[in-house]
């Protein structure tokens, strides 16, 4: 079948930004910005900002493109009350557990391109993970009040301070509530909720990913969300928060996994949808895989999103004709079916795909006490679309020795069922159409690429919460 028409969600003329710590020797780029972006009778003096620096290092971050060119920062100092006040705002106390915000400010010829958002909440992220400061509060003019709102601030009341001709109102971000962990449940593979394969998506701070013992808290996690796959993700330093690199796990309820397309379609989704990651810049994943891409996009009719998964393709392994004949004889009694069932045995990755005919596969029963027996991870059964249908080939997914009895849509599954149907069929397509035929269903575009696997499918955002503990 003809692969959909894909397109890229359109690229903006964006700049790549990456934020460290300002230095002393940047303090004069730093005030330069400031004072072309303030009032004068607002604008911080070259002196403060140095003293910002030098005094209070770690709350002084800059964004830079990619030739290391200063384009805005975040400042800020340390105060031991939470109430902003003239005194308050002036001087830095090291001890202080409330660190009040002087300037958020991007470079006149960066505006509107959405690196103020990121920048502010890259320092954000950066302050919470430390687990030192309780709030950050800030002043801001009416007009920005909307801006601050939507990276996580909330309005407390108009603020007593005399700073300039305008009125001001103060705002504060609650860390220890920004320090409880958000989860979605995205159901991926699905145009509509409660279709397609749920997954859960933890997004983590980079300290949290990196806890000791993280993985027993993530098993207990995924345990408790008891959905095939539980996601994990952070940014892959503090040096990318607010950046497209991030790193990602994956667990079902029994133990950690290398590889999982729903899970990871469901991160992107999140990512993408919560603002985490701009849309027209793909994301990267550093796995026990390696490194998987996935990009926004927009399906042929040029209004359904998708996400578009790049995977490696998973290879066959081969066997002797005694191992065709012991695998086949156990799948006909886990199956349920007859040795003139099955067309195909073979073995890729971690899974056995057995290829049957149509009507074997409407009437497999499977016993998966017999199918855990097997010298694999999962059993994938498939068989051949019918003709007026459109799709290429269907599927089902077995893995009770990874806690998923039946898996509703696998896109790992899809990374050896595109190089088997590859090879089976005569014309050897590289594009597909599939389906996999569990209760809830899902349907998934697929394109061979060398020794790559893209997989394209939609998502839909079921349940949000917080993590309490």
């Amino acid at each position: 079948m003809t692969y959909p028409i894909r397109c890229h969600f359109p690229i903006c003329s964006m700049v790549a930004t990456t934020f460290r710590l300002i230095t002393l020797a940047e303090a004069a780029a730093a005030h330069a910005i400031e004072v072309a972006s303030y009032p004068e009778d607002e604008a911080a003096s070259l002196e403060q900002i140095q003293s910002r620096i030098q005094q209070a290092n770690d709350y002084f971050l800059g964004a830079y493109d990619d030739k290391n060119q200063l384009l805005g920062f975040v400042n800020g100092t340390l105060t031991a009350k939470r109430d902003l006040e003239e005194d308050t705002m002036s001087c830095h106390d090291p001890n202080g557990k409330f660190l009040c915000i002087h300037s958020v400010v991007v470079s006149q010829a960066y505006r509107k391109q959405g690196i103020a958002k990121k920048l502010l909440k890259a320092y954000v992220a950066r302050v919470v993970d430390k687990g030192v400061v309780s709030a950050i509060l800030l002043i801001a003019k009416p007009y920005l009040v909307h801006f601050y709102i939507s990276c996580g601030f909330t309005v407390t009341r108009l603020s007593p301070v005399v700073h300039g001709k305008d009125a001001w109102m103060e705002l504060v971000l609650d860390c220890a509530e920004a320090r409880q962990l958000n989860v979605v449940v995205v159901d991926a593979f699905a145009s509509r909720p409660f279709e397609g394969n749920p997954a859960a998506v933890v997004v983590m701070s980079v300290g949290a990913f990196n806890a000791p013992g993280v993985e027993k808290w993530m098993q207990s996690v995924a345990i408790e969300r008891n959905l095939s796959e539980t996601a994990f993700v952070a940014p892959l330093s503090e040096d990318h928060i607010g950046g497209n690199e991030y790193r990602l796990r994956w667990f079902t309820p029994g133990c950690e996994i290398e590889l999982c397309g729903h899970a990871t379609l469901a991160t992107a989704h999140t990512l993408y949808e919560d603002g985490h990651c701009e849309k027209y810049a793909p994301i990267h994943f550093h796995t026990l895989s390696g490194v998987l891409t996935t990009r926004y996009v927009l399906l042929d009719d040029n209004k359904t999103s998708a996400i578009e998964m790049d995977f490696p393709k998973v290879d066959k392994k081969d066997h002797d004709e005694a191992w065709l004949t012991s695998s086949k004889a156990a799948l006909v009694k886990a199956l349920d079916i007859t040795p003139a069932d099955i067309i195909a045995v073979e073995h890729y990755g971690p899974s056995y795909i057995c290829h049957v005919t149509p009507s074997a596969y409407e009437a497999i029963h499977p016993n998966f006490s017999l199918i855990s027996t097997l010298a694999c991870q999962s059993v994938i059964v498939t068989c051949q679309a019918a003709a007026d249908s459109k799709y290429d080939f269907v599927s089902r997914f077995f893995g009770p020795n990874v806690g998923v009895n039946e898996d509703p849509v696998t896109g790992s599954a899809h990374c050896a069922l595109v190089p088997y149907w590859h090879h089976y069929l005569p014309s050897s397509p590289v594009n597909f159409t599939a389906r996999q035929t569990s209760a809830r269903g899902g349907d998934l575009r697929l394109r061979l690429d060398g020794s790559r696997v893209f997989l394209t499918g939609t998502a839909v955002v079921t349940l949000r919460g917080k993590m309490l503990d």
